[in-house]
């Protein structure tokens, strides 16, 4: 077996391993629980970056469409940490989203000026700038599937797990597979204390924070040819989070709190158990993961990624009305309509009595 593969069987095998024993010591701790879970976010973060940097100096770059700066993950990571201390800060919170822009405008400069998002963009700055605004808007948003326990820390590892896939079958370079292998043995050792009852939680902070390196890490994966696959593994924050985020910018009282909008804390509070929310949630990520892995293999970019959006609309739907008889798709969609329509007039008798 080639040297590369035994290295980086160890580096991730130890990064899983050290990351569940110092968590282990951090939930035992006797302290405010806030407290671990900050300890506990920065264990994530530190073996995060030790990992990066040992794959990324024992494995090097060979296989790369587009060469890789190595300063981009090593900025990356700083701006993760700064997004994370102005979280934390009370002083900077409100500010906070700052960070996020400064992280976008990094990933601008970053972006090959080969590289092409989409083809009717004929400009290499508004190739750029769309890559760069996709970044600022999903690491804006993927803190809002933090609202019940273990969702967030799942889905960062199916993340990870699908990206690993890609390098094992070639689909994208190793190093970023092995990356991907990397987020998901730390989230994988995080989300056995995470997961309900949790011992350790996912601060605010943290969501925002580990964000940044989730969706840095799809980019870099769709810059390997592979972008409509990290859309897939990505799928349930996308449109959990966005529909959530969506219906916040309503005039409706009844949505301000994002956190609440979302299909699995609305489940949860109609008596869907945490446990049961987390398991359901699982089922569908599992099912993305074999559509993200099956995208290689397809025709064309979209065919797979629009079906497996209309399963996970359709999941959603059926998290929230976990209580409800099972509905046809015609019931389904009178359903949606009158929703539409009873918030649209809603939003009128708000805007006549203003």
């Amino acid at each position: 077996m080639d040297n590369k593969y035994i290295i980086s069987f160890l580096v991730l095998t130890l990064t899983f391993l050290i990351t569940f024993v110092n968590l282990f010591f951090v939930g035992r701790k006797n302290e405010r629980h806030i407290k671990k879970d900050t300890n506990a976010y920065i264990v994530n973060f530190t073996m995060l970056f030790v990992s990066f940097f040992a794959l990324s100096l024992f494995i090097g770059q060979y296989d790369f469409i587009y060469d890789l700066n190595i300063m981009e993950p090593i900025i990356i990571f700083v701006l993760a940490a700064l997004v994370f201390i102005l979280n934390n800060l009370e002083s900077t919170k409100k500010i906070a989203f700052f960070g996020n822009i400064i992280a976008a405008g990094a990933l601008y400069y970053f972006v090959p000026d080969t590289y092409v998002l989409n083809e009717h963009l004929h400009y290499v700055w508004l190739n750029k700038l769309s890559v760069a605004a996709i970044f600022l808007l999903l690491t804006l948003i993927y803190k809002y599937i933090n609202g019940v326990e273990g969702v967030l820390a799942i889905q960062t590892f199916y993340v990870g797990i699908g990206i690993f896939l890609l390098g094992l079958f070639s689909a994208t370079s190793l190093l970023i597979g092995l990356w991907g292998g990397a987020l998901a043995g730390v989230y994988l050792a995080f989300y056995v204390f995470n997961t309900y009852p949790s011992r350790l939680n996912v601060t605010n902070a943290a969501a925002n924070s580990i964000s940044i390196i989730v969706v840095w890490l799809m980019i870099k994966n769709g810059q390997e040819s592979s972008l409509s696959c990290s859309v897939v593994f990505g799928l349930y924050f996308i449109a959990e989070a966005a529909i959530a985020a969506g219906k916040r910018l309503s005039l409706l009282r009844r949505y301000e709190d994002i956190y609440a909008n979302t299909f699995s804390v609305q489940a949860n509070a109609r008596g869907l158990s945490a446990k049961s929310v987390e398991t359901s949630i699982m089922k569908v990520l599992i099912l993305m993961l074999i559509f993200g892995c099956l995208q290689i293999y397809a025709p064309n970019y979209y065919s797979i990624p629009i079906f497996a959006a209309i399963v996970m609309l359709w999941f959603l739907n059926r998290l929230l009305n976990w209580d409800v008889p099972r509905q046809t798709l015609k019931e389904m969609n009178k359903s949606l309509v009158k929703e539409m329509k009873d918030n649209i007039n809603e939003v009128k008798k708000i805007i006549n009595r203003d």
